[in-house]
């Protein structure tokens, strides 16, 4: 079950399992705080809640994970159907919820309230971009999470973030850009050439909590245009 921190049950999200080496497993959708996911051979799994209610995206047993962008070997290992040794040893641990074969058990998710980050994308004729994805970093360079412009260019980040650095750019390694001609940037009017690399340029910090959270507000320019002709000898 998920809940934000006064008992309201999350409207939706997406429940994620993920191996012992952190590599995806199974999806499921959250449906009015509850989710549910079944045909899982016993073994170490890691489960991560994410959704686009404004909370922060939680990996289990409570630790932020803005975007998924967290490493999920770093949660509390779900140990299903282990063996007696391999309980106690999991037990013993501190960082295991070990659940015994033929038993079942409701794992809770209490999801803080943290920031949202909001703004606009307009081109420099001071028109709205319209449907033109925004996404954010951590301090590490690590995706953190995504909005999309309206029909008037403002957006809203589709879950909050807790306290700590962030930045902002129109395009992501293997994600794309505005298009239309225009050239993306990094928040801070930092054009990037190409794809915006957060490793390379990470243009105005994004302080949570901070004066920026609702004024990330970004003017693209028009690129310039290459063309010529083939001919074949």
């Amino acid at each position: 079950v998920a809940t934000d921190d006064q008992g309201i049950p999350l409207p939706s999200g997406t429940a994620t399992v993920f191996s012992a080496t952190g590599q995806e497993i199974k999806t499921g959708g959250v449906f009015n705080g509850a989710f549910y996911i079944n045909g899982l051979a016993d073994g170490t799994y890691y489960l991560l809640l994410t959704n686009g209610s404004g909370l922060v995206d939680q990996l289990f047993d409570g630790l932020p994970c803005p975007g998924g962008s967290c490493d999920v070997t770093g949660g509390t290992a779900i140990v299903l159907g282990a063996p007696p040794a391999q309980q106690t040893l999991a037990a013993s641990s501190g960082g295991r919820k070990v659940v015994q074969a033929g038993e079942q058990t409701r794992l809770s998710f209490t999801m803080d309230r943290g920031t949202v980050l909001s703004g606009s994308i307009q081109n420099e004729g001071n028109n709205p971009v319209q449907f033109a994805n925004v996404y954010f970093f951590d301090s590490e360079g690590d995706f953190a999470g995504q909005a999309t412009t309206d029909g008037l260019g403002n957006f809203e980040s589709e879950s909050s973030f807790p306290d700590g650095t962030y930045y902002a750019a129109t395009s992501a390694p293997g994600k794309g850009g505005a298009g239309n001609g225009l050239v993306d940037e990094f928040f801070g009017d930092v054009v990037c050439l190409g794809e915006c690399d957060p490793a390379v340029q990470l243009g105005t910090a994004i302080a949570v909590p901070g004066g920026l959270v609702d004024q990330i507000d970004i003017v693209l320019g028009a690129g310039k245009d290459i063309s010529g002709t083939v001919t074949v000898q």
